[in-house]
C-alpha cells in the first residue's frame, strides 16, 4: 500500500533496507509496514506534508500516523538529529514505529516542556532514540490510555553518552522518571503491556526521578516479546532504579537488567502483588536493592538476583508486606539470590504486621561480607519463615554481625534447615563475626529448627534479654569438630526465660565448641534444656553462672566428653534442676555445684548414701534428707560411668524415688548387674529446687581429681 501526499517508499524495498540494517547490539528486528515517514528537519513545527524528508519534522510524522489509520514507521535520513520540543509528542494511533537506523543518531529533547512521548496507542515501538529533559513533574515516556503490545527498545533515556564516553547525566534535570506506565484495561494471554528491554535509563534526576515507574500490570522489563534477555541498563537515577506501585500493578517482571547507583533498587510497594524481580544485577544503589513495602504488597517474588554493595541493605521487606518470597519459588536448589557485600543487612524483615513472608535458598554473605547481620528479624515481625530442609536452604555466612538477628518483639518466625557460619558444604568455617543466630530485645516464639550453626566467631546462638522469651530450639547442630563456634554452643544470658532447648524426638546436638556447650548467665530462668547431645565441648557442657541464674531444668540429656565438668555451677547460681541426665567422660566432675574457676573440681557431695543392694531383687536402698512438707527429697539413682574423682558420673539412669518421714528411700534396679551406683538429690525448700553432685561411687578404690 501507498499514502497520498506522504514521502512514498515502496514496502517491499524498504524491507529490504530493514534486513540489511543492523540497529545496535540488542538490534530489534521489525516488521514492514504500509506507511514510512522519513524524517529530515528537526524542526518542531506540526502540520507538514511529509512528502520529502525536508518537508517531515518529527512532530508531523507523529500527527500523520495519529491520523492516517494505518500502520506507520517513523523513520530518520542518515546523520544525527537534535529535535527540541516544545511540548510533548502524543502517539494516539496503533501500530506505529519510530527508530533510529544505522547511521543515524537521534536525541529528543523535551526540553523541560513536558513529555518527550505520551503513548496512548497500542502496538506502538519507540527503538534506538536518546530522550530526555522532561519536565517537572513529567517523564520522559508516559505510557497511559488503553496502551498495550508496546516496545520501548534499546533507546537512552534520561541520558546519552557524553564525548568522553559516559552518561550526560545533566539533561534530565527534573524528570519524574525515564518511563512511567498507567495504561489500563484488558490484556490477553500471552501479552504485555509493554515490553522495555535493552535500554539505558539513567540520570533521571527530578522530583521523585525513578528510572521506571509502574502502576499497572503485565508490563516485562528486561525481555522481549519472545521472551528473550536483552538487558537494561538502570542506573544513576535520583530515587528508585524501578518502582511498582499501587492495587493492580500485578504481574510485572523486572529482569536480566543490571540496576545500580540509584537511591533503591526495586521498590514494590502500595498493595502491588505477584511482581517478580528475577535474575537482576542490584549493585551499590544508595539505598536499598529490593523493598517490598506496604500494606497488601504480597505474593512477590526477588529470585536468582545479584544484590550486591549496596549502601544500606541488600532486601528489606516492611510496612505490612506479607506473603512474599526472598529465593526460590518452589524449593528448587539454584534459584536463590546472592545477596553479599551490603553495607547494612543482607536481608531486613521488620514490623507488627510484616509477616509470612519466606527466604529461601539464598547465599546470603557467602561471596563477600554484609556489613551487619545476613537476615534481620525486627520490631514485632512474624510468621516469617527462614529456608527449608535440603534445597531451601540458606548459607549465611561471612556476614560482619551474626547470621541471623531476632529482636525488637519479633514473634512465632521459623528458622529452619540453614547452614549458619559454613560454606556451601558445611564442612568448611565462613564466620559470621559475632554470633550464628542472636534473639534478644523481647523477641518470642520464634523457632530454630535443624540448623547446622557452626564456624561463628562468638556464640552458636544467643538467647538474650529479660523480655525475650519461650523460644524453641530442634534439632539443630550447634558446632562439631570441623566448624567449632568460637565461644558457647548456646549462650542463654540477660534474664531470657521460658526456652526449650530439644524435646521428645528432637534433640539438638551441641559439639565441639570452643567453649562450653550451653552457657546460662545473668538470671536467666526457666528455661528447659531437654533429651540433647552435648559433647565435646573444650570447657563445660552445661554451665550455670550468677547468682539470680535459677529454676532451669535439664532433664534427658546426654553431656558427656567435654573438657571440664559436664554440669557447672558457679558466682551463686542456685535452685537449677536436672533430671534422668546421661553424663560421662568428662574432663572434671560429671557435676560440679561449685566451680570457683576452671581449675576448681572438688567434689561437694549431697547428703545421701546407698545403704543396702538385694542383689537378687535389685533393690537398692539408702538414706538422704526426709520428705515432710514443705521439704521434699527426690533421689536418682545412676549406673556408674567411672571417674577419677570417685563421685559419679552417671551413665545409666537408674530410677528415682522421694524419702519418707525417716529421710529412707527405695529404688529397684530392673537391669541388675555389677551393683556399682551413683546418684544424686533434687531438693525442695522454703527457697525453690536445686538439685546436687553425684555422690561417691559405692564400689570402687577412689583417686585424687584430675583433669583428664
Amino acid at each position: 500500500m501507498l499514502r497520498t501526499a506522504a514521502f512514498k517508499t515502496i514496502v517491499i524495498v524498504f524491507a529490504m533496507i530493514v534486513c540489511a540494517t543492523v540497529l545496535s547490539s540488542a538490534a530489534f528486528a521489525y516488521a514492514p509496514t504500509a506507511v514510512v515517514y522519513t524524517v529530515g528537519n528537526d524542526g518542531d513545527t506540526g502540520g507538514l506534508a511529509c512528502d520529502t524528508p525536508a518537508n517531515c519534522t518529527l512532530r508531523s510524522a507523529v500527527q500523520l500516523a495519529n491520523s492516517d489509520g494505518a500502520d506507520t514507521d517513523i523513520v530518520f535520513t542518515t546523520g544525527v538529529h537534535t529535535i527540541t520540543l516544545g511540548s510533548a509528542l502524543n502517539l494516539t494511533a496503533d501500530t506505529t514505529w519510530i527508530g533510529a537506523n544505522t547511521g543515524r543518531t537521534v536525541f529528543i529533547n523535551a526540553n523541560n516542556a513536558g513529555q518527550a512521548f505520551v503513548i496512548s496507542g497500542s502496538e506502538v515501538t519507540l527503538n534506538n532514540l536518546y530522550i530526555y529533559g522532561s519536565g517537572a513533574g513529567t517523564s520522559n515516556i508516559y505510557i497511559t490510555g488503553s496502551a498495550k503490545r508496546v516496545t520501548i527498545s534499546n533507546n537512552y533515556i534520561g541520558t546519552y553518552l557524553g564525548s568522553a564516553g559516559g552518561f550526560q547525566c545533566d539533561v534530565s534535570p527534573n524528570s519524574y522518571s525515564g518511563i512511567y506506565i498507567d495504561a489500563s484495561g484488558a490484556i490477553g494471554a500471552g501479552e504485555a503491556r509493554a515490553w522495555i528491554f535493552g535500554n539505558h535509563i539513567a540520570c533521571n534526576k527530578g522530583t521523585p526521578g525513578d528510572g521506571i515507574d509502574i502502576l499497572t500490570d503485565h508490563v516485562i522489563v528486561g525481555a522481549d516479546a519472545a521472551g528473550v534477555s536483552h538487558a537494561n541498563s538502570i542506573q544513576s537515577n535520583q530515587r528508585h532504579g524501578v518502582e511498582i506501585s499501587g492495587a493492580g500493578s500485578n504481574n510485572n517482571v523486572i529482569r536480566d537488567s543490571t540496576i545500580m547507583g540509584n537511591q533503591n533498587g526495586v521498590v514494590v510497594d502500595s498493595g502491588a502483588q505477584l511482581n517478580s524481580v528475577l535474575t537482576n544485577t542490584l549493585e551499590a544503589n544508595h539505598n536499598l536493592g529490593v523493598w517490598f513495602t506496604g500494606v497488601d504488597t504480597r505474593f512477590n517474588v526477588a529470585q536468582a538476583n545479584n544484590i550486591a554493595g549496596q549502601e544500606n541493605t541488600g532486601v528489606q521487606i516492611d510496612g505490612s508486606a506479607r506473603d512474599n518470597v526472598i529465593g526460590s519459588v518452589f524449593l528448587s536448589s539454584g534459584n536463590g539470590n546472592q545477596i553479599y557485600g551490603n553495607t547494612r543487612e543482607g536481608v531486613y524483615i521488620a514490623g507488627a504486621d510484616t509477616r509470612f513472608n519466606s527466604v529461601f535458598d539464598n547465599r546470603i554473605g557467602l561471596n563477600g561480607q554484609n556489613g551487619h547481620n545476613g537476615i534481620v528479624l525486627d520490631d514485632n515481625t512474624h510468621g516469617n519463615v527462614i529456608g527449608d530442609i535440603g534445597a531451601g536452604r540458606n548459607i549465611i555466612s561471612d556476614n560482619g554481625w551474626n547470621g541471623v538477628e531476632i529482636l525488637n518483639g519479633a514473634y512465632d518466625n521459623t528458622v529452619r534447615g540453614n547452614y549458619i557460619g559454613t560454606g556451601l558444604n558445611g564442612t568448611t568455617i565462613l564466620s559470621n563475626t559475632l554470633s550464628g543466630v542472636s534473639i534478644h530485645d523481647g523477641a518470642h516464639d520464634n523457632t530454630l529448627d535443624q540448623n547446622l550453626i557452626g564456624g561463628n566467631g562468638v556464640y552458636g546462638v544467643i538467647i538474650d534479654g529479660s523480655t525475650t522469651s519461650t523460644n524453641t530450639l530442634t534439632l539443630n547442630l550447634i558446632g562439631n569438630y570441623l566448624v567449632p563456634n568460637g565461644w558457647d554452643g548456646l549462650a542463654l544470658t540477660g534474664g531470657t526465660f521460658g526456652n526449650t532447648i530439644g524435646g521428645d524426638g528432637v534433640p539438638n546436638n551441641l559439639a565441639s565448641n570452643l567453649a562450653s556447650g550451653i552457657y546460662v548467665a545473668g538470671g536467666s530462668h526457666n528455661n528447659s534444656i531437654l533429651r540433647n547431645f552435648i559433647q565435646l565441648n573444650y570447657k563445660y557442657g552445661v554451665i550455670f553462672d550468677g547468682g539470680l541464674t535459677a529454676n532451669n531444668v535439664i532433664s534427658r540429656t546426654a553431656i558427656y566428653n567435654n573438657g571440664l565438668d559436664g554440669i557447672a555451677i558457679r558466682n551463686g547460681a542456685n535452685q537449677n534442676v536436672w533430671t534422668e541426665i546421661i553424663t560421662y567422660g568428662n574432663g572434671g566432675l560429671g557435676i560440679n555445684t561449685q566451680a570457683i574457676d576452671e581449675s576448681t573440681h572438688v567434689p561437694h557431695p549431697p547428703d545421701l548414701s546407698i545403704v543396702a543392694i538385694d542383689r537378687s531383687t535389685g533393690l537398692i536402698s539408702g538414706k538422704a534428707n526426709i520428705t515432710s512438707f514443705p521439704f521434699f527429697t527426690k533421689v536418682e539413682l545412676y549406673r556408674v560411668a567411672p571417674d577419677p574423682s570417685g563421685y559419679g558420673e552417671g551413665r545409666t539412669f537408674v530410677g528415682s524415688a522421694f524419702t519418707d518421714n525417716l529421710g529412707d528411700w527405695y529404688i529397684i534396679d530392673p537391669a541388675f548387674t555389677s551393683g556399682c551406683y551413683t546418684g544424686f538429690t533434687t531438693e525442695t525448700t522454703l527457697l525453690g529446687t536445686g538439685s546436687t553432685e553425684f555422690i561417691r561411687n559405692n564400689c570402687m578404690t577412689f583417686l585424687p581429681v584430675v583433669l583428664k
